[in-house]
This record gives structure tokens, C-alpha cells and sequence, in this order.
């Protein structure tokens, strides 16, 4: 447009006929979204006019006829799209950064130093290495080259350099951050969270992630030990009805779901890829009544309901599966067939969880009292925590792999919990 283009004159009829190509498509497009979600018109309340072109007299018409439901229009249609997505913006957890929690028997490290101010020169201790009291931990060259050493107050665990070597050093600069055993006098661990199951909880090999195992085997989910949050979920797709589901450690220390319901059909998933390995199914006149796992043969045992006959004798009936390929190893008939399952289990005896543990640092104990949780120092057997968990039985422990989380497996009459503390 120009000062010198000519004038145009649009009327009302003329303006209808140049919108009504995008209405139809409109209306198309409104009838395709509807049933792409899997309903019909008669499902919508309504249709909510919003954009400046939705002003238009004949858009509110054409809808209301073609789709024959009500038509809404907000006072201010051309800002209701930015104005929602402001306030759904607003309500995003993920875009908050909540603080830091303040981790139990951690410290800064920070000296005074002469003139306030020094060059480091070297660090003396690594991350993850240990020192007693009086240690030097590093040294550092003043503006007039006198070198100072920087020694630990007490004893602990170097956990991470602040400053590097090469860089200046400051009075109030944080240097280094450690742990120590004696900073929890008079203090508490933190209870993060508390986790339910009914079923089982296991901890993955390397000691990183939570393993929750429902009961039925209708799903398994992996937690951060940190947050609770899960990260990886297997859901198997192949049906085993009113089953049960347990997690083994297999070959190579990945974990498994072996999966099984009362008609003796079988399923093993692997955990972390969620594909589904083998599958097997017993005869119809053996459905299980006890099904054993031995990790180490990757093999399952299914003893069935029924028993033969042999002679004058009666005798219980088993069959042993090959849980790689799913192909039938033996098919065992004996009075005591028990004596031939060593090393056959219930349930992964690699669970993670035990008696008593010790940190991966080795300087704390952990271990259970009866429904109590306690936690000693390893070098003097100091207690330095102790938590009582009521109505708990099966009380075992575990460490996180970076050793900064307490976890207590516990279980009630129809349930199995993880409470876990930030050590």
C-alpha cells in the first residue's frame, strides 16, 4: 500500500466470500482432530472462538452450522492464546530451580590465609582420598614466595576441588568440600523418602538406581535413589494374566522380569531394554506351584500341581527350563525333589540389601536391630544415627553407589518399603 495505490472498497458480502474457503478447511480440520482423538461431535461441549480472524461474523455462523455445537468467544479472542500459554508457563514445575538441601556430615573447606590472599600452588589430597587430622590437604605460595601448607581440622573424605591449582586463593573462598564422620554429633540424618510396593524392591549392581518389581509382574520401574523420580519403566506387552513377576540378576548382571501366571505360561523381559527374551509354557497338567531361579545357570525350575505314580511309590513332578532360549533342559520325577535344588531360589538373593553393609568408602557401618536402623563409625563402632521403623519386619541395608544415601528395606504383611536417608 502507497499513498498513491488507488482505493479499494470491500464490503460485507465480498469479505465472506474470501474467507470462505479457510472456513470450510477450518470446519475439516475441526472434525479430523475430533476423530484422530477417538470421538465424535456429540462428545464436544463447545467450540471456543479465539484469534483475531475469529471476529468475523460469518466464522461464528459457519461453525455453529456445520459442527452443531455451541460457539463461545472470549471478550478479547486475539489474546487468549498468548495469554494461556503465559499462565500455563507460569504453573511449569520444570521451570523452578528449588535450592540445594543440605547434605548431612558434609563441610566447606576454607582456611585463613596470611595477607588474605595466595597462590595454590599444589593439592596434596585427591578427590575420594582420605585423611586424618592435621593432614596437609594442599599449599599455597604468598605474594612474597613464603609457602604454606593447608591442613585438615579433623578427619574426612576429600570430596571435590573448588579452586584449581595455578588459581589465587582467598580468606573466604571455598576451597574444597569433604565429609566427616564427626559432623553428625547431635544431628539427624535426612529421611528424603519413604517408597511402597506391593511386591519387591531390589537395587541395581552397580548400586545407582532403585528397582520397584509389582507382584504380578505387570510392571517394573526404575527409581533414583536420590530424588525417587523414576527414569526407565518396562511394562510387558505379552499378557500373563493373574500372575506373578519377580526380578533375577541374568547373564552379564542385567535384570531380568521373569513373569509367570497360573496356566504356566512364562515370559522373561529384560529390564533395561524392555524387549522380551524368552517365553515358555508348561503342559496343561503342569501348572506350577513353586517356581525357583538359579541366576548363575540362568535356569528356572516350575514344580507342578500333580504327582505320579511310579510303581507302589508317589512321586513329585518338576521341569527345568532353560530361561535363555526357553527350550526344556529335564524333566525330573522324585520323591525328594528339594535335594536338587541348591542354589535355586525364590527370590534374587543379589538384591543389593543385606544384615549389615558397609559404606563405599569405609567409613560407616550400617545395619538392622530388631525394626531398628542404626549406623555406627567404622573405626570406633560409634553410633552415630539410629531410626526405629514401626511395625517393620525383614529389616536389611544398603548404601547408594556414591555413598550419600542410607536405604532400609523393610516390609509389612501385604507390602515391601525402601526408606531412604542422605547421609
Amino acid at each position: 500500500m502507497t499513498p498513491h495505490a488507488p482505493p479499494y472498497r470491500l464490503n460485507r458480502a465480498v469479505l465472506d466470500r474470501l474467507a470462505e474457503p479457510a472456513l470450510r478447511w477450518l470446519v475439516a480440520s475441526c472434525r479430523a482432530v475430533v476423530a484422530r482423538a477417538g470421538f465424535t461431535l456429540a462428545d464436544v461441549g463447545g467450540v471456543l472462538l479465539v484469534g483475531g480472524a475469529s471476529r468475523l461474523p460469518t466464522a461464528r455462523a459457519v461453525l455453529h452450522a456445520e459442527l452443531g455445537r455451541p460457539v463461545r468467544q472470549p471478550s478479547e479472542p486475539e489474546y487468549a492464546v498468548i495469554r494461556g500459554a503465559a499462565r500455563w508457563a507460569g504453573r511449569v514445575v520444570a521451570r523452578r530451580v528449588p535450592a540445594n538441601t543440605a547434605s548431612w556430615r558434609m563441610e566447606p573447606l576454607s582456611w585463613d590465609l596470611p595477607d588474605g590472599r595466595a597462590r595454590l600452588v599444589r593439592w596434596l589430597a585427591g578427590p575420594g582420598q582420605q585423611y586424618g587430622p592435621g593432614a596437609a590437604l594442599a599449599q599455597v605460595r604468598t605474594a612474597d614466595d613464603r609457602v604454606y601448607d593447608l591442613t585438615a581440622q579433623r578427619e574426612g573424605i576429600l570430596l571435590e576441588h573448588r579452586v584449581a591449582a595455578g588459581d589465587f586463593l582467598t580468606s573466604d573462598t571455598v576451597a574444597a568440600v569433604a565429609r566427616s564422620a564427626k559432623l553428625i554429633s547431635g544431628d539427624r540424618a535426612a529421611k528424603r523418602h519413604q517408597m511402597r510396593v506391593a511386591g519387591d524392591w531390589l537395587l541395581t549392581p552397580d548400586h545407582e538406581l532403585l528397582v520397584e518389581c509389582e507382584r504380578s509382574g505387570a510392571y517394573v520401574r526404575m527409581r533414583s535413589i536420590a530424588t525417587g523420580a523414576v527414569v526407565n519403566e518396562v511394562r510387558p506387552k505379552q499378557h500373563v494374566g493373574d500372575g506373578t513377576g519377580k526380578v533375577f540378576v541374568g547373564p552379564g548382571g542385567r535384570l531380568a522380569l521373569v513373569a509367570w501366571n497360573p496356566d504356566g505360561q512364562f515370559s522373561v523381559w529384560d529390564v533395561a531394554s524392555g524387549h522380551l527374551t524368552s517365553s515358555f509354557k508348561a503342559a496343561s497338567n503342569n501348572k506350577p506351584v513353586k517356581v525357583l531361579v538359579h541366576e548363575g545357570q540362568w535356569r528356572l525350575i516350575a514344580e507342578a500341581d500333580r504327582k505320579v505314580h511310579v510303581g507302589r511309590y508317589v512321586r513329585d513332578v518338576a521341569t527345568m527350563w532353560d530361561l535363555g532360549t526357553g527350550r526344556v533342559v529335564e524333566e525330573m520325577v522324585g520323591e525328594d525333589l528339594h535335594r536338587r535344588y541348591d542354589g535355586y531360589t525364590e527370590h534374587s538373593p543379589y538384591d543389593g540389601f543385606a544384615p549389615q553393609c558397609d559404606s563405599p568408602d569405609g567409613r560407616l557401618r550400617a545395619g538392622a536391630a530388631g525394626n531398628a536402623v542404626w549406623l555406627h563409625e567404622s573405626g570406633t563402632d560409634e553410633e552415630v544415627f539410629r531410626a526405629d521403623i514401626a511395625a517393620a519386619r525383614s529389616v536389611r541395608t544398603a548404601f547408594s553407589a556414591d555413598g550419600h544415601h542410607l536405604l532400609a528395606r523393610w516390609s509389612t504383611a501385604d507390602t515391601t518399603c525402601v526408606d531412604v536417608w542422605q547421609v
